[in-house]
């Protein structure tokens, strides 16, 4: 718990914590990844590098229709209206 409150307080940016997720799961860290890969939605959640380590993390963990969703969400185009 105290990674995720050090994380919190000391906003960490986008690409750290990508390295620091991609990190954990290959290491097999489970608490040090879903930790950051909560956080990552957070501060941005639409970031298609971030969508695609939870879908990692999910496949990995057996969950294959999660990864599939967020897999999915990681490549579909996003629409920006003037």
């Amino acid at each position: 718990m105290r990674s995720r409150t050090l994380y919190t307080m000391h906003s960490m940016d986008t690409t750290r914590l990508l390295e620091l997720a991609t990190l954990a799961i290959d290491v097999g860290d489970d608490d040090r990844a879903i930790n950051t890969l909560t956080i990552l939605p957070a501060q941005a959640p639409d970031y298609p590098g971030a969508l695609r380590q939870i879908a990692r993390y999910y496949g990995r963990k057996g969950a294959y229709a999660e990864a599939a969703a967020q897999f999915t969400r990681a490549v579909q185009p996003k629409v920006i209206f003037p």
